[in-house]
């Protein structure tokens, strides 16, 4: 029967629908950037004549650009190509990264530099705002067709940001002043609001088209919740749409389309400018509170009871946030959830403003949101496995999260936004941190520094995740850079012991075979297991000779063993080992042997190849060994997750593990229930086992694809949260309402 599981790269790629969305995305792209550069002239013209002094710079630019629209033309199309073949490598190029790699690593940026990329990023930020619905629809139809992959603003190849990308390396083709480079990428963002629009529509249309065509799945994204079974296993299950493509890709709401700094500004106080949460996610929490029983927002008292306004309930979360958990420890018995804690809290809190708690409630919308980030947060410290201070300071930060969710309906829709940022990078610091070693106990305190800063700065300001994301992340990048290094240590490490086992199990293989059902003088079979054994291994081991120096290291102990023959064939007179001396010369000299010890082993040998060829009844004995013969040790495996594997593998699960790509992140599970994560760094070319080391880079588990296989049915080995851990949190938290 042929395996249903097919890795999801392979799965979903469709080769000849990617050529097709190439040439319907970037060629137009490159037409209708030739008319932007064509209309450019008479923009730096309107604004020489405007400019006083600085006319002379707007005048150069028309000019230049003029002279060099073919090589402006051909570098756009070039990061396009580029930002293409990256995705079809199933690494999309991040816009983010890109920019942050040009001029090197840890080097500042100029003002002029900055004031550049400045308004590259608002170009993309503006038409983002403009076409998000049709972004996201096309994110998920394009990470569907190009394997699986998850796409966002920042990655999309014919996305805003990387024509925002495309605009910059463009211009990099001309001499242009700080000032006229700024104003030409200032025009190419009025032009692209109003050309760009068209294009995304039908590449949609033509993606539902040919989609449809060839059966290929539509904008409902889908996702794996289990590591795959044989059909017919009770955990064979369907897999089901993911949060973004349920709740948030058609998510249209009025003045969307607006500035997104005033929409942002006036969302958190006029309640009707948009929902916080699509609606149809609105009515799943709506109906989870009355499933549990649980609201601040009881039907019995909604006519009696006045509605908090958002900026006395942004009040109340700035003084719940200033003083962390203050007041839980009075909430009452029935709050057993972090959600339903901070709503009793809210409640409680309004009265440190002079409101009585007893005649208000939140608004159903407000509730979402803290229902929302409470079920996020509750689910991103289990997958992260969170204990003792570090879970402490991870839940310090749902307060500050349900204002941005309240300012910045971005947080749901954007993968770069930087409170996302900020957050996915805390919790894979937080999972990293145990304290155990100084490096960790340093970045525990880093975490609390940023935390701290966050919890004591951010008040309706979001630029404070940025610098919060910028200052943590430059401390975890340092401590990442010692992981990796630990890292690579443990796979030269593990790959060194398994030559070492291969080469030792090799030299005992040719030893067996040539002592198998032969009766071998004890000084023959004595040479043969302390001296020529050791020293194929070696051979085998150091491989730099290739098949030339293991034929001679066999051929060695086949020549002794024919002329052990002739000696037992009465062959007296025969000048034993004369031809071999070269041989054994080269061995022992390889083994390190003393010219003494050498010369006493041949001697041993030639006398007991002549007492064999005299009858005589006692051989001579090997000379004992004085001087130290190199041995193939193999080191200890580390721990066993599994005593006695099943033997009937699941061939289904032992593929899916075959074709795990490195990088894959999964949670090992002992007897005790303990769950340690581990990433795969290596795959054996011998054995091809896979080895998958912890946090701090040691080696965790060294297993066969069968013995995941075996593992997984014993629930000793699970899949890892998402790499984006606001990303699988927030699935969880769908998942946890019976979504």
């Amino acid at each position: 029967m042929a395996n249903p599981y097919i890795p999801e790269a392979e799965r979903t790629r469709n080769a000849d629908l990617l050529d097709q969305v190439r040439l319907l995305a970037l060629v137009p792209l490159a037409d209708r950037f030739a008319d932007i550069v064509e209309a450019l002239a008479a923009s730096m013209r309107a604004r020489a004549g405007e400019s006083g002094p600085s006319q002379i710079d707007f005048i150069d630019a028309m000019h230049e650009v003029r002279r060099k629209r073919e090589q402006i033309m051909t570098r756009f199309r070039a990061h396009l190509a580029n930002a293409w073949q990256a995705l079809e490598s199933g690494q999309p190029l991040s816009v983010e990264y890109k920019l942050a790699e040009t001029g090197g690593a840890y080097s500042l940026v100029s003002h002029q530099e900055l004031e550049v990329r400045l308004a590259v990023r608002k170009l993309a930020d503006a038409v983002v705002y403009e076409w998000r619905p049709e972004l996201m629809r096309l994110n998920t139809y394009m990470g569907l067709i190009a394997g699986g992959v998850k796409l966002d603003a920042d990655t999309l190849p014919f996305g805003p940001h990387h024509i925002g990308a495309a605009v910059y390396d463009a211009f990099g083709a001309c001499t242009l002043s700080q000032t006229a480079r700024v104003a030409l990428i200032e025009a190419c963002e009025q032009e692209w609001q109003t050309r760009i629009g068209s294009l995304y529509g039908a590449l949609e249309k033509g993606l539902v088209r040919v989609s449809k065509a060839s059966n290929a799945s539509g904008p409902e994204g889908r996702r794996r919740s289990r590591i795959p079974k044989a059909a017919g296993s009770a955990e064979t299950e369907m897999e089901a749409p993911d949060w973004i493509a349920r709740f948030f890709s058609r998510w249209e709401t009025p003045g969307d389309a607006g500035n997104p700094q005033a929409s942002a500004a006036t969302g958190a106080h006029q309640r009707d400018a948009h929902d916080i949460l699509p609606r149809p996610l609105h009515q799943l929490l709506q109906r989870a509170r009355q499933e549990t029983g649980f609201s601040a927002a009881r039907p019995g008292s909604a006519t009696e009871k006045r509605v908090l306004s958002p900026r006395e309930l942004l009040s109340i979360l700035s003084l719940m946030q200033s003083s962390p958990g203050e007041s839980l420890s009075q909430s009452p018995v029935l709050a057993k959830r972090l959600e339903q804690r901070l709503k009793w809290e809210v409640l409680a809190g309004a009265g440190r403003l002079g409101i009585d708690p007893s005649s208000v409630r939140l608004d159903p919308g407000d509730e979402d949101a803290i229902d929302l980030i409470g079920m996020l947060f509750d689910v991103m410290v289990d997958e992260c496995h969170l204990r003792g201070r570090m879970r402490e300071l991870m839940l310090r930060l749902p307060v500050p999260y349900i204002k941005v969710a309240m300012l910045d309906r971005d947080l749901f829709l954007r993968n770069s936004h930087p409170a996302r940022r900020l957050l996915n990078l805390l919790a894979e610091a937080s999972e990293s941190a145990s304290g155990d070693d100084p490096a960790e106990t340093a970045l525990m305190e880093q975490v609390e520094l940023a935390i701290g800063r966050l919890t004591l700065d951010f008040s309706e300001n979001l630029e404070i995740f940025a610098a919060v994301e910028q200052t943590f992340g430059g401390h975890y990048a340092q401590y990442r850079r010692r992981i990796e290094i630990a890292e690579r240590r443990a796979t030269e490490m593990h790959r060194a012991q398994e030559r070492r086992s291969h080469a030792r199990l090799f030299a005992d293989g040719e030893l067996a075979t040539r002592m198998h059902r032969r009766a071998l003088p004890p000084t023959i079979a004595g040479f043969l297991e302390q001296y020529w054994a050791p020293y194929v291994g070696m051979v085998a081991l150091r491989g730099k000779g290739g098949a030339a120096d293991m034929d001679t290291a066999l051929a060695l102990a086949d020549r002794l063993l024919e002329e052990l023959d002739l000696a037992r064939m009465h062959g007296a007179g025969k000048p034993w080992l004369q031809s071999l001396r070269p041989s054994l010369a080269l061995m022992f000299a390889s083994l390190g042997l003393s010219a003494e010890l050498a010369s006493a082993v041949t001697n041993t040998l030639q006398q007991a190849l002549q007492a064999v060829a005299d009858d005589a009844e006692r051989l001579p004995d090997l000379p004992q060994v004085i001087e130290a013969i190199p041995q193939l040790e193999a080191e200890p495996e580390p721990q066993a997750w599994i005593e006695a594997p099943p033997q009937d593998v699941d061939e289904v699960t032992a593929d899916y593990f075959r074709k795990l790509p490195l990088g894959t992140w999964l949670d090992f599970v002992n007897r005790e229930g303990s769950v340690q994560s581990g990433k795969l760094t290596w795959i054996s070319p011998i054995s091809a086992r896979l080895m998958f080391v912890n946090r701090r880079g040691s080696r965790l588990c060294v297993a066969s694809a069968g013995e995941l296989a075996a593992m997984v049915q014993l629930e000793r080995v699970r899949l890892h949260r998402d790499e984006d851990a606001f990303y699988s949190a927030m699935q969880g938290a769908i998942d946890r309402l019976g979504g």
